[in-house]
This record gives C-alpha cells, sequence and structure tokens, in this order.
C-alpha cells in the first residue's frame, strides 16, 4: 500500500485567519519537499494526530486543482455539527458505514466538547484515479453519513490539521461494493437522456475512439485533420470540422452500407455540398442526414444536443477559441479560492454563498456545455430552471425544482459570476434562435440569455467584501430571495436585471400594507429616546392594527427584514454589549430594531463606525474587524 499525501512542514492550533495565511499554508503543503509516501496504517494514523495540515491526494504540478489530481487513497468527510442535526463522534461510530469502513475520526482544530467538529477518515481498498469517480464516492457517502459537509467533497482539497484522532479500526477498509457501482451507472441522470433512435451496425477505430471518451484516442482520430482549422472563432472552429472529408476520417467509400442500420446493399454516401461534407442514408427505414456533429451525437445515443455535443469535441480535440478557454481554465482556481475562504472560522463569506456554492458549480458547468459564441460579442448561454432540472432529473421534474434552478440562476447573476442579457445587448442571430424556440414552444416566457466571462480576482474580490457583507445586512437567505425583496432593497432596475420575468412577482396589496404600516410604526416608535423597537411588539402591533392573523403577519416580516434595513433600522440581538453601545440600561436578549444615525452607522462614543463590522470586548472596547481579501 502505498499513501501519497501532501503534509505541511508546520503544526496549526488554529483555523487561518484571511486569506494571506491561508495562502501561506497552502503555499507550505503544496511544497514538493512536503509530499509523503505512506506505506502503512500506523504511520497515516501518526500524520493525521500530529495536527499538521494536508491534501489526501498525489498531485502533479504547484496546484491542487482539479486537473492536477492523479489519485487518492482517502476519502475525508467533514461534520462541523452548524446545522439542526447534531452528531456526537459517539452517535458516528455506530453509524454501519463509519464502524464497517472508516480507519478513524480526526477532531477538527475548532473542536470542543460543548460543539463536536471532526472529520471521518475512509482508507480506500485500492486507489482512485478518476476525479469524477471520486466526487461520486462522496456523494454515495453523504446519503449515509447525515450532517456532512457537502461542500468537502473531493480529496484533493487542503485539510487543516486537528487536535488528535479516535482510532476507529485500523484494518477497516471503504469497498466500492454493489450500491456504490449502482450510483456510478446513475451519473448519466446529469444529462439529457434521450433513447437513441439508431444503433451502431459496425464499428471502426474512429466511432471506437468517440466511445471510449478517450482524449487522446480522439485526438488521433483527427490529427491529420486538425492543423487546417481556423481558431479564430468558434464559426471557424464549427466550419473546419464541417469541412473535414468524411470518407478519410471514417475511413469508407462514397458509397456505403450505412452505419446505423443492418444494410446488405450500399444505401449511405458520402458527398461534398459547398465544401461540406456530408453523410446521408437512402433507406426508408432510416434516412439518417447529417453532418460530422450530427453523426457523434447519434453514435454518442444523443445524450447531448448539437450544441453540446459540438462543444464536447472541442473539448476533446483543445479546439476552443482564446476567450473561450480562458473562462475553462479561471472557473477552477475561482470556486476553489471562494471554498477556500469560505471555510476559515469568521469568514466574512455569507452563510447562504457556503450552502449554495455545490449547486452553483454544478450549474456553471451546465451554462459552460450550452454555450452559443458569438465572434464580436463573446459567449453566451441559452439556459432556464427547466432546461436545469431535465439535465439533473429528467424523470422527475416538478414545478418546485423549475422554480429552484431559476432562483439560483438569478442569484449566480446577483453574485456578478454569470450576467442576464437584455435583448437590446445581445447578438441578433442569437435573439432570432430565441423568439423561434419560444413560438415553437408556445412559451409564454422566453427562455433567458446568460453571458459568461473569465472569473477573475475582482469577481471574487466584490463577492467577498461588497455582496456578502450586504447580504448579511439585509437579512437575505436563499428561500427569502425573491423579485420583490430585492427590488425592495436594491431597487427595480437591479432586480430587473437579475430575476427573468417567470419569477418577478411583486408583493401583494396586502404585503405592502404589512411593510408600510411596520415602517410607520418604526419611525413613530423609534427615536432619540427611545433607539429600538423588539421585533414580536412590532409584529404584535400589526397584526392587532390591521387585523391580520399574527402569525400570517410574523412569518412575512421575518422574511422581508431587509426591507426595514434599507430605511435605517437594524435588526440586533439586544445583547449586554450592544445596549452598552447604544446607551441603553435595560432591555431583553430578543431581536429588535435598532435607529441608525445614518443608513450604515450607530453612535458609539464620539466615534461613528459600521456596526456590522463591529465585535465588542469586554473592558476593551470595541475592535473594528478588517475585511477579508481575495486574491
Amino acid at each position: 500500500m502505498m499513501i501519497d499525501m501532501q503534509v505541511d512542514s508546520k503544526e496549526i492550533t488554529e483555523k487561518p485567519k484571511g486569506n494571506d495565511k491561508l495562502f501561506e499554508v497552502r503555499g507550505r503543503v503544496l511544497k514538493k519537499e512536503n509530499h509523503r509516501e505512506i506505506t502503512n496504517t500506523e504511520e497515516l494514523l501518526e500524520v493525521l494526530n500530529i495536527g499538521k495540515s494536508f491534501i489526501p491526494s498525489k498531485l502533479k504540478g504547484n496546484s491542487n486543482a482539479k486537473e492536477n489530481f492523479v489519485e487518492t487513497n482517502l476519502i475525508i468527510l467533514d461534520v462541523d455539527n452548524d446545522g439542526n442535526e447534531y452528531l456526537s463522534i459517539e452517535d458516528a461510530k455506530q453509524i454501519s458505514v463509519i464502524k464497517d469502513q472508516a480507519i478513524a475520526i480526526q477532531k477538527s482544530i475548532s473542536y470542543s466538547k460543548d460543539k463536536e467538529k471532526y472529520k471521518i477518515i475512509f482508507l480506500l481498498e485500492e486507489p482512485i484515479c478518476d476525479h469524477d469517480e471520486m466526487k461520486r464516492v462522496y456523494e454515495w457517502l453523504f446519503t449515509k453519513v447525515p450532517g456532512c459537509d457537502p461542500s468537502v467533497n473531493q480529496s484533493n482539497r487542503l485539510f487543516f490539521g486537528g487536535k488528535g484522532i479516535v482510532v476507529i479500526n485500523k484494518n477497516n477498509r471503504l469497498a466500492r461494493n454493489e450500491e456504490l457501482q449502482k450510483k456510478k451507472g446513475e451519473e448519466s441522470a446529469l444529462q439529457v437522456v434521450e433513447h437513441p433512435l439508431r444503433t451502431l451496425s459496425k464499428t471502426n477505430e474512429f466511432f471506437e475512439a468517440i466511445l471510449s471518451e478517450d482524449k487522446k484516442r480522439i485526438r488521433e482520430q483527427f490529427y491529420p485533420f486538425l492543423e487546417s482549422i481556423d481558431r479564430t472563432s468558434s464559426k471557424t472552429i464549427h466550419e473546419g470540422l464541417l469541412k473535414i472529408d468524411l470518407k478519410e476520417l471514417l475511413d469508407e467509400r462514397k458509397h456505403l452500407n450505412c452505419l446505423f442500420h443492418e444494410d446488405n446493399n450500399p444505401s449511405a454516401s458520402i458527398y461534398n455540398n459547398e465544401g461540406y461534407s456530408l453523410y446521408k442514408c437512402q433507406a426508408d427505414s432510416c434516412g439518417f442526414f447529417g453532418n460530422l456533429i450530427n453523426i457523434i451525437r447519434e453514435v454518442k445515443g444523443r445524450k447531448l444536443s448539437y450544441t453540446e455535443c459540438f462543444n464536447w469535441l472541442c473539448q476533446q480535440l483543445d479546439l476552443c477559441t482564446d476567450e473561450y478557454q480562458e473562462v475553462l481554465d479561471k472557473r477552477t482556481g475561482f470556486f476553489d479560492t471562494v471554498e477556500s475562504v469560505a471555510v476559515i472560522e469568521g469568514s466574512r463569506i455569507n452563510s447562504m454563498i457556503r450552502k449554495k456554492l455545490v449547486d452553483i458549480k454544478l450549474v456553471y458547468e451546465f451554462l459552460l456545455s450550452h454555450i452559443h459564441f458569438d465572434s464580436e460579442k463573446g459567449i453566451y448561454c441559452v439556459m432556464s430552471g427547466s432546461l436545469i432540472a431535465k439535465l439533473i432529473n429528467p424523470q422527475n421534474i416538478s414545478q418546485y425544482q423549475v422554480n429552484k434552478w431559476n432562483k439560483l440562476l438569478s442569484f449566480m447573476t446577483f453574485l456578478g459570476i454569470i450576467e442576464k442579457v437584455k435583448d437590446s445587448e445581445a447578438p441578433e442571430a442569437i435573439v432570432k434562435y430565441l423568439n423561434k424556440l419560444q413560438e415553437e414552444k408556445q412559451q409564454a416566457k422566453r427562455t433567458s440569455l446568460y453571458k459568461l466571462f473569465p472569473l477573475d480576482g475582482d469577481v471574487g474580490k466584490n463577492i467577498v467584501e461588497n455582496i456578502s457583507p450586504d447580504l448579511d445586512k439585509f437579512h437575505f437567505t436563499f428561500g427569502e430571495f425573491s423579485y420583490a425583496l430585492v427590488k425592495a432593497c436594491y431597487g427595480q432596475e437591479v432586480a430587473n436585471a437579475i430575476f427573468p420575468q417567470v419569477l418577478r412577482i411583486d408583493y401583494t396589496q396586502e404585503e405592502l400594507n404589512i411593510l408600510d404600516y411596520a415602517l410607520e410604526q418604526l419611525n413613530g416608535q423609534v427615536s432619540v429616546t427611545k433607539e429600538y423597537y423588539g421585533e414580536q411588539n412590532l409584529i404584535s402591533d400589526v397584526a392587532l392594527n390591521l387585523n391580520l392573523s399574527k402569525k400570517r403577519v410574523e412569518n412575512f416580516l421575518k422574511a422581508n427584514r431587509g426591507y426595514f434595513y434599507r430605511y435605517g433600522y437594524c435588526l440586533e440581538s439586544m445583547t449586554k454589549d450592544t445596549m452598552h453601545a447604544l446607551n441603553i440600561e435595560k432591555g431583553n436578549r430578543r431581536l429588535a430594531y435598532i435607529k441608525l444615525h445614518n443608513m450604515w452607522e450607530v453612535r458609539k462614543g464620539s466615534a461613528v463606525i459600521p456596526f456590522s463590522q463591529t465585535i465588542y470586548v469586554k473592558n476593551v472596547g470595541s475592535v473594528r474587524k478588517e475585511p477579508s481579501e481575495f486574491r
């Protein structure tokens, strides 16, 4: 047994705070001299017990990005116990998959008896060399162990050291059993599944290469033709592929037995039309007609649309335009960095962003495979919640799923990861395509168009330093992230730029009455002499005066807390520190609205600082938290 790992040369006693410290640890761990080849379980347990950070994978190069992953022997689940489900170490040890297949539990750096945080260590029977297969193992384990952090789903990530280990059984091994093999076979659910109308009647090296998904074999088949393809734009790449002589590529004659049905007499032909090589079968029972992309799509069982198939082939042949390649290259580093910042204790990444990172990454990959290129104006994608729901599970598409994915697209637009495009800014050809699509499918609302761009440091910095704090200030949760609330907090122009037409639902008149009366109460009751208004008191007053159910008012006002922040009211827990800051002698520990002396500030002696960036330390005074720096 040989376990390859990157192990830090130094021990740490707490999680790195701030990006500088994080990158310092990661840089150290990735150094060539910190590569370890562990030969037995005892040595592995010793490494886990000394509190050094590590990356439990064999890597190539000086990065732990997906492209540099070689293999791993370890699967590590992270349990933070931050959610509603609390899983103690003792309870975890009783779960069958842990008891029978995990070797140890490592207590995390932030572990305490009051809040147990730990990592569950699985040693594989044999190493995994495929990154996607590794992630399937994590997904399978998530179904067996409740309360795991779903964002910790790959072994090429950085794990911080711990406070010791609890050995379960050093002879345990995680086996790839029948259930896991079944999970592997279900990955096609992430693609558009259509039953193929035709199957290959014969095979050759070209078709075997396409079906193998082996990039090297596919490139070998196309190698003689690649040099002549103009890579200036996607249009020239597309034209270049369609001009490849199919007779040479398929090693067939001009007239041939059809490739897609049993054919005793030649019924198919390959011919040239205005420079493009085409294939056509004359048999009534088949009638296949198409170019190179159509042929490959048919061979692959029509699991991909024409656009997806073209993009897939371009990626296999490294025929992407420079702009698209830059988008592909930068996405991994961007998401890795955001994930790294998100796991830092005290990070300013809003919890709403942290919880949605896995889904955001999934949808971003879908966007990349549904590209419509334009040589002058960039990279565009036609996408909707219904299409994402179909891609994920074509057998179970509900309106709930459609709305969920539409909302996530809007949230990604809000974060600045993608851009929703207006008709006036979109290429004319794509607008015509969308209008035609709407007419053919008789849709009341048209599918949205999004623009992709390289995710550089500025995008991430804006998320960390501007957007994430705003989400905290406005008390946004994903469940309440809506057109009406964004419009109330940021204005109609911003809301329209984010949400598609199907999600543009405004407040009802009753809801507007609740908001107006609540704001009137705050303006009338909160003054210089009384600087707070208990949230429960506000709910009771509004319900009583408007003759509405208290539960109805409570649910609505709690879902729209951010509305009042726009008018200078901050919702805070009335702790001793808060009362001290506001010079209040008596109060309770419940939530209350505080009047800010201007929109974002509170009084603290003679100084004025943002309340959201202030913590109070007993007998010391106030300390200002510096915003995290994104790199």
